[in-house]
C-alpha cells in the first residue's frame, strides 16, 4: 500500500467528485486503437496557479481491473499520466497531493 492509501478513508473518495480542485485537473483521452478495447489516457496535470505537481498520484480504476490502483510516483512535467484499456464506463478516482486533492472524472 503506498503512503497516500494509508491517509485516505475509502469514504471520502466520492463525496464530492470533482474534476478540477485545488489546481489540479483529472482528464482523460481515447487514443487510437486496433482493438475492440479503448485505450484511455488519464491525467492528472496542474492548472492554474496551482503547486507544481511533485508528489505521487494514485488512480483508482474500477473494482474488475486486477490492478485497480495505479501510483504514478514521479510525476513529469507538472502531469502524472497512465494508459489503461476499457471495454465500459466507470468513474476513475486520482488521489494527488498526498491525499489533500481527490479528483473523480466519469469515463
Amino acid at each position: 500500500m503506498s503512503s497516500i492509501g494509508m491517509a485516505i478513508r475509502a469514504p471520502t473518495y466520492f463525496r464530492t467528485p470533482r474534476s478540477a480542485i485545488n489546481g489540479r485537473l483529472l482528464d482523460a483521452q481515447i487514443d487510437p486503437s486496433p482493438r475492440s478495447a479503448l485505450v484511455i489516457r488519464l491525467r492528472v496535470r496542474r492548472i492554474d496557479k496551482g503547486q507544481p505537481l511533485v508528489d505521487p498520484v494514485i488512480f483508482l480504476l474500477h473494482p474488475t481491473y486486477r490492478a485497480d490502483r495505479i501510483e504514478v510516483v514521479i510525476p513529469k512535467n507538472d502531469a502524472a499520466e497512465v494508459r489503461i484499456l476499457s471495454e465500459g464506463r466507470f468513474t476513475v478516482v486520482a488521489i494527488a497531493d498526498l491525499g489533500k486533492t481527490v479528483l473523480a472524472f466519469p469515463l
